[in-house]
């Protein structure tokens, strides 16, 4: 299912999931922005995708892709729209060496956005030329080691990917780093960017009170776990158990995903953050002492 919308006029948004009995299992979107496609949606919705940008890529009206991270929901359709444009899309160093050579996907990922063909791509510089003007690539690591946003400065605008989530989410994937996620929502923020176009969230005019309540809560949350370890050591050893202390119980995602996605990814993230920088300040202790 392929839904499309204008949440500015000169801003296409398409939505789109997999059904299941008639309802979206979880959307995700990318979007049309001039001349520039920001991110290529779920591989089993590509046929949809591209029968909707036949005409932008037909005319040249469409002239590059680029994408946020690689993730699957994100890189799906890079292979076909591709071979339709003739040309590669642009993503971070580190997500094109995974575009070139994909992994193992779990199975709950390849059931609900598909398997991603293979594809090339050429990397990303500092800023991407767009029929607009020019869009300011923002390093974002956190949700991924390469995670980049999209600064449209001159109107007040970034397109996020996934960093851009609920503002009290704790539930992540286990390769997420908290702390990483922290500094990038921070440094985002410090943009004061009014609008917000992320995969699965828009914030149209809220876009900076929003990525500050986001750093607020991370920041605080990461306080709390550390808190409550420090008054209870044995709880780090407890992550599930100190996970819904502090957040409450696993949602459905998190069975669906088999555990994939989790609070207590989060709390592990932190406590992870927290132990290597320990082992920093040790180090940094004895080579100074």
């Amino acid at each position: 299912m392929l839904w499309t919308d204008r949440p500015q006029p000169d801003v296409v948004r398409f939505r789109m999931a997999r059904t299941l009995l008639g309802r979206p299992v979880y959307k995700t979107a990318c979007y049309l922005v001039g001349d520039t496609l920001i991110d290529t949606g779920c591989p089993n919705q590509g046929k949809r995708l591209l029968a909707a940008l036949a005409d932008p890529i037909r005319t040249g009206r469409l002239r590059q892709v680029v994408v946020t991270h690689h993730h699957e929901d994100h890189t799906g359709n890079a292979f076909e729209l591709a071979r339709a444009m003739g040309r590669g899309p642009h993503a971070s160093a580190f997500c094109a060496d995974v575009m070139a050579d994909r992994r193992r996907i779990p199975f709950y990922r390849r059931f609900v956005w598909g398997r991603p063909k293979d594809q090339e791509a050429l990397e990303l510089g500092d800023k991407v030329e767009t029929s607009l003007g020019p869009f300011k690539v923002v390093p974002t690591p956190g949700h991924t080691p390469g995670d980049v946003a999209f600064h449209d400065e001159e109107r007040g605008r970034l397109f996020t990917g996934d960093l851009v989530q609920g503002a009290t989410q704790t539930v992540v994937r286990p390769g997420e780093d908290i702390a990483e996620m922290t500094r990038s929502t921070a440094r985002v923020a410090a943009l004061d960017a009014v609008d917000l176009f992320g995969a699965h969230r828009t914030e149209i005019g809220t876009g900076a009170e929003h990525l500050h309540r986001r750093v607020a809560f991370l920041t605080e949350a990461r306080e709390r776990v550390l808190e409550a370890v420090a008054d209870e050591p044995g709880l780090a050893e407890r992550p599930r158990s100190l996970a819904r202390r502090m957040f409450g119980s696993e949602p459905w995602l998190h069975y669906v995903s088999l555990g994939d996605f989790s609070r207590t990814n989060f709390v592990r993230s932190i406590l992870r953050s927290e132990r290597m920088s320990g082992s920093d300040k040790a180090t940094t202790t004895d080579e100074g002492s």
